[in-house]
């Protein structure tokens, strides 16, 4: 049977809550699995008043598969959140079935194209992804590092030894100043591209600025630390948010210096210095996690002399409504 896909408003529902469970338990340590049961699932990323619509595949009493599909944004089609299916249910079918149960909702809503992501560590998903005629859009490495076990002083040398003479760090919280919205919204742009995300500038400049006054009104906290040369311009920049849906995780990491700057560990400084001001202001936070472009090697071993560790690998696909509906309307999840 299958129930929804109904609006989530306020209350996770119970049988979404321990299908959660059994994904933490499945793709997270134990080290590291508290921090992220907090949030149970944070939605606070989705389009204020377009709450997520979730559907359940039940078999009996129990549910033995759910997915959650988000909001169009601005720029993007809607994310797939969530799917997952319990291990003793999986090459049944399940998963298709939960995607026809969408049929009526994607095509109301005119949806051309949905979005979602696969781990390594559960490689079904990405049989599933390319049976259902994804495309493979994005590919990173996530690291996840626990803050009781970062080494200060090491972080402290590193911040310190790494910096040119004629550079200064600046900590920053809260809207950017308007004269560095240009420089911030060319780094942010350089490493989309680096992903295949063909945005312009101006459009990453616009959401920079449109972004703010959601973040005001969720809570969110955002710090960075900006590298300025002599002239005060930003030459670097790593950033990230603290969210009151999650306060023991910090899943937002964003890191760019400009190319004349590059090769000389700018961004081991810069990600030293932010890692620092973690520490000192919030002490709720757990665990930091970050996701990095999979041909990064070098900021992956930098990451890793820090005290980062790699837990998987995420790809994000992007596929067609007609494809992905054409054949699983008329599955059954027990066929």
């Amino acid at each position: 049977m299958i129930v929804g896909p109904d609006d989530l408003v306020d209350a996770i529902p119970h049988r979404l809550r321990r299908l959660y469970r059994s994904w933490l338990e499945e793709l997270w340590p134990p080290e590291t699995r508290r921090a992220n049961e907090a949030p149970w699932l944070d939605f606070g990323w989705f389009p204020e008043g377009a709450p997520p619509r979730v559907a359940y595949c039940v078999r009996g009493r129990v549910a033995v598969g759910a997915l959650v599909l988000g909001s169009r944004g601005q720029h993007d089609p809607p994310p797939l959140a969530w799917l997952y299916v319990r291990p003793n249910w999986r090459g049944r079918g399940v998963s298709r079935r939960l995607l026809g149960s969408l049929e009526d909702t994607l095509r109301t809503e005119s949806i051309s194209r949905v979005r979602w992501q696969t781990t390594s560590n559960m490689p079904g998903g990405a049989a599933l992804s390319e049976s259902l005629g994804g495309r493979r859009v994005i590919s990173r490495e996530i690291y996840e590092v626990v803050v009781d076990q970062l080494d200060l002083s090491t972080l402290r040398s590193r911040r310190d030894s790494y910096l040119a003479p004629d550079i200064r760090l600046e900590v920053w919280m809260g809207p950017y100043l308007r004269s560095d919205i240009d420089t911030l919204a060319a780094l942010r742009n350089s490493i989309y591209a680096t992903y295949g995300i063909g945005l312009s500038v101006s459009a990453v400049r616009e959401s920079l600025i449109a972004v703010e006054p959601i973040f005001e009104r969720r809570g969110i906290r955002r710090v960075a630390v900006l590298a300025r040369d002599p002239n005060d311009a930003v030459v670097g920049i790593v950033e990230t948010m603290w969210n009151p849906n999650s306060p023991r995780i910090l899943t937002h990491w964003f890191e760019a210096v400009v190319e004349a700057r590059r090769g000389h560990r700018l961004g081991a400084s810069l990600t030293a210095a932010l890692l620092l001001e973690i520490v000192a202001r919030w002490p709720t936070v757990a665990v930091v996690r970050i996701g990095m472009h999979h041909a990064a090697r070098a900021i992956h071993r930098r990451t890793e002399e820090i005290g980062f560790r790699y837990r998987h690998a995420e790809t994000e696909w992007v596929a067609p409504t007609d494809a992905i509906l054409s054949p699983v309307s008329r599955r059954t999840p027990w066929e």
